[in-house]
């Protein structure tokens, strides 16, 4: 294996339409990182779900399904900006085994 030249550590930038979604406390990708993304991408929008590891979109859980919602409507007109209340309504973490 090689390694990445200069070119791939360079931030991309674009007017591309484009959804980006962190979870608070997603070990894989962490927010630290993911909020260096849309400043470079004039056209995004960025949500942060707290109390959330990586954002699956397949699971019921309402975490889910808030970012489900936030998906579905930037396909549906992604030069909007989604509904995000959903995002202020989230469960805290729960704690307790």
């Amino acid at each position: 294996m090689g390694v990445a030249g200069p070119a791939q550590h360079q931030p991309v930038h674009s007017t591309i339409p484009t959804l980006v979604l962190a979870g608070e406390y997603d070990a894989g990708v962490p927010p630290l990182i993911v909020r260096q993304v849309p400043p470079t991408l004039r056209r995004s929008f960025f949500y942060e779900f707290p109390a959330a590891p990586h954002i699956q979109l397949a699971n019921s859980n309402p975490v889910s399904g808030c970012a489900r919602s936030i998906t579905d409507q930037f396909l549906n007109a992604p030069t909007r900006r989604p509904d995000a209340s959903c995002v202020r309504s989230l469960p805290p973490f729960d704690f307790t085994p």
